[in-house]
């Protein structure tokens, strides 16, 4: 009796311990994704297309994109596996346009992900975080 309450309470410490560490985890990616990020590469890209394309997180869920013609808002989330899942709607080319996506940091620290449109083309990316720009002195 005394050995299947051992066993309990370590599942149950195991399993606090899990749990702190997936938000642990999850706080990290967020605060590392937060922030615009200019696409550097497209794969299957038409010419031309990376010229101004940008994804941005703005809070915990929200956040824009132009990829290549395509202008839209996102919705994302971040899986347990560590990836940062968004889903798309926007325009293309006045049309409407929609799909889903993923992204996660590489060990190098670029954004690399897969947009997906809907009833369209999937591709492969690459993005550079954007710098802060500098405030201008106080006194000029």
């Amino acid at each position: 009796m005394a050995k299947k309450d051992f066993l309990k309470q370590v599942i149950s410490r195991c399993k606090r311990a899990l749990k702190r560490f997936r938000a642990k985890r999850t706080k990290l990616i967020a605060d590392a994704i937060k922030g615009k990020w200019q696409i550097i590469n497209i794969e299957n890209g038409a010419p031309g297309a990376v010229d101004g394309s940008y994804i941005e997180f703005v809070d915990s869920r929200n956040g824009t994109t132009r990829f290549g013609d395509i202008l839209a808002d996102i919705d994302y989330c971040i899986s347990d596996c560590g990836k940062v899942e968004f889903s798309f709607y926007g325009d293309y080319k006045d049309q409407p346009a929609c799909g889903r996506g993923w992204v996660k940091i590489s060990s190098i620290g670029e954004l690399c992900g897969c947009m997906l449109v809907h009833k369209g083309n999937s591709s492969e990316f690459r993005a550079e975080k954007v710098s802060e720009s500098k405030l201008p002195p106080l006194w000029t």
